[in-house]
C-alpha cells in the first residue's frame, strides 16, 4: 500500500512539472527543412520566473539540429528592460553564429543589438541598429 501511494505521489509530481509548460509543434516543414517547436511557459515555471521567458520557439533542420531559437520575454521584463525578444542563429553543426536582441519602440537610439560569433564561439562583431541601419 505504501508503494502505491509513493508511485501515486511520483506521478502527481511529474504531472505537475509537465503542466508548467505547453509544448506544441507549430510547423512540420520550416525554412530549415525541419520542425518548429513552441513552448509556452506557465507563470510558475523557472524559465518564466527566473529567466523572464514567456515563450520559446525552436527551429530544427531536417537532421533535427537546432538552427534558430526565439525567446519571447515576459511583459514585465519587456516593460522593465525594453527588450521584446532574443533570436539565436546556428550553423548546420549547431554552432551559434549570431544573437539579436530586439528592443521596444520606447528606445529612441536603437531597436536591435546584434552579436556575431566565429566557429570557436568568440565574438567577432557587435553592433546597434535603428531601422536596419547600423548606428554603432
Amino acid at each position: 500500500m505504501k508503494r502505491y501511494f509513493f508511485l501515486l505521489f511520483i506521478l502527481f509530481f511529474l504531472n505537475f512539472n509537465i503542466i508548467s509548460e505547453t509544448k506544441t509543434i507549430i510547423n512540420n516543414s520550416n525554412e530549415y527543412g525541419g520542425k518548429t517547436e513552441e513552448i509556452i511557459y506557465d507563470e510558475n515555471d523557472e524559465n518564466y520566473t527566473k529567466y523572464s521567458i514567456d515563450k520559446k520557439i525552436t527551429y530544427f533542420d531536417s537532421n533535427n539540429i537546432q538552427r534558430k531559437l526565439d525567446l519571447i520575454y515576459t511583459q514585465k521584463y519587456t516593460e522593465e528592460k525594453n527588450v521584446l525578444r532574443a533570436e539565436f542563429y546556428y550553423d548546420k553543426k549547431g554552432i551559434k553564429l549570431r544573437m539579436e536582441l530586439f528592443y521596444t519602440d520606447d528606445n529612441i537610439r536603437f531597436d536591435r543589438y546584434v552579436t556575431r560569433y566565429n566557429k570557436k564561439g568568440e565574438v567577432i562583431d557587435q553592433a546597434w541598429y535603428k531601422k536596419k541601419i547600423r548606428v554603432q
